[in-house]
């Protein structure tokens, strides 16, 4: 009974040439479009937070090589320190050793590297994609908007 009740007053106005349907339907097209504008805006800080996060994670491998490098100076000098107190030359199997060293303590900058760029680029990937979801919100506000517009222009 209710529902024949709601159905009878479907495009019902109170007013000649107000239909309180269509006016309804664009308040919530106008509410929904400006809420994508809002979103919008959320996305622009989410991708400035992400582009923020990128830098760090560049700051951040650029520490670590140093670091590294710092350890590799400190490895290979303890080594070449220990082979001269034990009354060694640096040649044969000490020089090997040094250059082993060397070259493990580069495989790691070169790993701190490698997973600085991709810790990075993660972050950039974000920022794109909030990017790309700002730009569609802005797009739906302006859809809303419009398609508010042309329903009031309708009444």
């Amino acid at each position: 009974m209710a529902g024949d009740f709601f159905e009878s007053a479907k495009g019902f106005s109170a007013e000649p040439g107000i239909n309180f349907g269509t006016l309804g339907g664009a308040a919530g097209d106008l509410l929904g479009g400006l809420g994508r504008f809002a979103a919008a805006k959320g996305y622009k800080k989410a991708a400035k937070f992400a582009r923020q996060n990128a830098r760090l994670a560049h700051i951040a491998t650029e520490i670590e090589n140093r670091q590294q490098e710092r350890q590799i100076y400190q490895v290979v000098g303890a080594g070449q320190a220990a082979i001269g107190v034990a009354g060694f030359s640096l040649s044969g199997s000490a020089i090997d050793l040094m250059k082993s060293s060397a070259q493990q303590g580069s495989l790691d900058q070169a790993l701190i590297s490698n997973q600085g760029l991709i810790e990075e680029n993660t972050y950039l990937a974000q920022a794109a994609e909030y990017e790309a979801a700002r730009k569609g919100g802005i797009l739906g506000g302006i859809g809303g908007l419009v398609k508010a517009g042309l329903g009031i222009a309708s009444l």
